[in-house]
This record gives C-alpha cells, structure tokens and sequence, in this order.
C-alpha cells in the first residue's frame, strides 16, 4: 500500500508501505513506499510534489531468480526522503527490505534526523529485525546491502550518506556531476585503484564495505556524506550499481587503461537526448545495452577511446527533479 491523499499527484505499481496509517509522530504523510513488493519483477512509483517530483524504478535481473535490491520514497511536508539498497550474497534481499523498511520506521517516527543517523539507526536494529522474521542467528549469514540515502528539502538543498557503490548523480542542462567514491576499493587499509569493469571481487570479499545481517564488531562499515543544492530544474538521481556497471567508460587510447569511470558524460547524454523521465531514459538505455550481452564476451570498443561491458543485474533508479 502506498499514501496518496488529497490528489498528490502520485502514481504506483507494485510497492508497498511497511507501516500502517497515515500519520506518525504527528506527520502528514505524503508518500510511504518500499519497493518491490513480493515476486514483482518491476516496480514503479511517480510523484509530483508542488516543490519536488519524483520517479522511481526497480527492475529484477533478468537471470537472477529473486530480485536483491530494494528501494524507498518517503514524503511528508518538508521533506522527500529516496534510498537504494543493493542486497549482497546470500539471503542479501532479505537484508536490503529490512533496511529499506528500517529506515521507514526511523523517518515515520522522529522529528529530526540526517541520512547517515537513520541508517545507523537502522543497521543497530538489523540483526532483531532479521532474527525475528526468518528464525536463523544472523551470524551465520553472509548476506549484507548497500545504502544510499538522501534527503532532499523545498529549498533545494540535499544531504547524501552512502555506503559502498550505489551512484548519486546532479545534473543540469550542460552537465552531471557525480558523488563519493566510485573508483576505488579498500584493500587492507590502503586506497588501491582497481578497473571498474572486469574486476575480480572474489579476492576482496572479506574487504567489501556493506551493512551485514549481523552485529557488533564484524559490521563496521565505512560511510560517506555528501551535501549540495538542486537548482531549478536540476535533478539528482539516486541508483544502485546495476546502473553504473552499464554506463560508458573512458580508455586511453595507448595504453586501454581507464581514464574516467564515473559515466557522468553518459549519464547526461541519455538524460538530454529524452522526453522521458530520467528514470525512464536510464533505464530503457541500459536494457537495450544488456540486450548486448549474449553477444559480447568482453569490453566492447566504442571508438578509440570509449567501452562498455553491458552487465545483467538488478537496477535500482530514483530521479528527483525540483520544480521550482
């Protein structure tokens, strides 16, 4: 179930609000809603605020058989709140809902909060939540998620927090900007620049930076902040690593090493070149690209300095535009 009072311009499919009733900590809801919903294989929701509009989609791997990412909107005057959880191994949907529904719970249930104080609220009640729903000791599961949430204000104004490789991008009519760090990996402490695509994660398995289904020492985990301002017309999009994994990158031409790995060109090109949402024009970009995929078995050459390994997965994708 999804909020729609009063003709707020909204409309869903297939997504659900982990909270019953309208109104918390003497809230006036707007918009509540975790995607997907049970063994959807895509899931869409739009809202059209009077200062912020919102679009938002998550679409299953075409492979995979459960779909690990999840994704949230949460509106009330004042304030949009949009987040993308990306699961990891096993069980690693279960523990992407339970954040995506955790953090609901935090944001329909106090007055003042950051992104990064409702994600690590959210993370200290993990393990309970997992505990309760599937009856296994979180320690025996490998399963974690990634987090990207950010809140977003009438004003304009925006705060980020993330942790791992979920993607935030600004863009405006002459370019994309994107947040956090994206290039690099932590490796025994050290910043150790690794290529984006073709990567070997298996060796770094123990380093990977995501919030597990467990607690305590095991389940640190490093975050990010970022802040800034959506001018009118701008739009920042919000979207997990299924996004990234299919965006052009740039080689140099001699020595076929990356050069730029952040797809901000990409990114601004497909958003320009629409009439649709941003969400939209991402997302039909990337599925006409893994259409690709039974046909290459390697980065595919665009040019002299331009590739792209198109990549199968789940995709999570929210723009936020403001209006005025």
């Amino acid at each position: 179930m999804v909020f729609h009072p009063n003709k707020s311009g909204l409309i869903t499919n297939n997504s659900r609000s982990p909270i019953d009733g309208k109104t918390f900590a003497k809230k006036q809801v707007l918009v509540c809603s975790r995607m997907p919903d049970v063994n959807t294989k895509f899931s869409y929701l739009d809202y059209h605020g009077e200062h912020l509009s919102v679009s938002a989609r998550l679409q299953k791997s075409y492979h995979k058989k459960i779909c690990q990412d999840s994704a949230l909107v949460f509106a009330v005057p004042g304030l949009v709140a949009v987040g993308v959880f990306d699961g990891h191994e096993m069980q690693g949907e279960l523990v992407s809902s339970f954040m995506a529904d955790l953090v609901i719970e935090r944001l329909a249930d106090t007055k003042d909060d950051s992104p990064s104080e409702a994600l690590l609220h959210a993370s200290s009640r993990l393990a309970e939540r997992y505990r309760r729903a599937t009856a296994f000791d979180p320690a025996n599961c490998t399963g974690g998620t990634t987090a990207m949430l950010v809140f977003l204000y009438p004003d304009g104004r925006f705060e980020a927090s993330s942790v791992a490789d979920s993607a935030l991008y600004q863009c405006n009519h002459a370019t994309a900007r994107r947040f956090f760090n994206y290039d690099q990996i932590p490796v025994r402490g050290q910043k150790a620049l690794m290529p984006v695509r073709g990567m070997k994660l298996a060796a770094f398995r123990a380093y990977r930076n995501i919030i597990r289904s467990y607690v305590g020492i095991a389940n640190q985990f490093a975050m990010e902040t970022a802040s800034g301002i959506l001018a009118v017309g701008e739009k920042l999009v919000v979207a997990s690593d299924g996004l990234t994994k299919n965006l052009r990158i740039f080689i140099d031409e001699d020595s076929k090493r990356i050069t730029d790995a952040s797809g901000c060109d990409d990114i601004f090109g497909i958003i320009l070149n629409s009439d649709s949402s941003p969400a939209d024009a991402l997302l039909h970009a990337v599925n006409a690209r893994i259409s690709l995929t039974a046909y290459l078995s390697d980065t595919k050459l665009i040019g002299k300095t331009t590739a792209i390994l198109p990549v199968d997965d789940d995709i999570s994708i929210i723009s936020v535009t403001r209006n005025k």
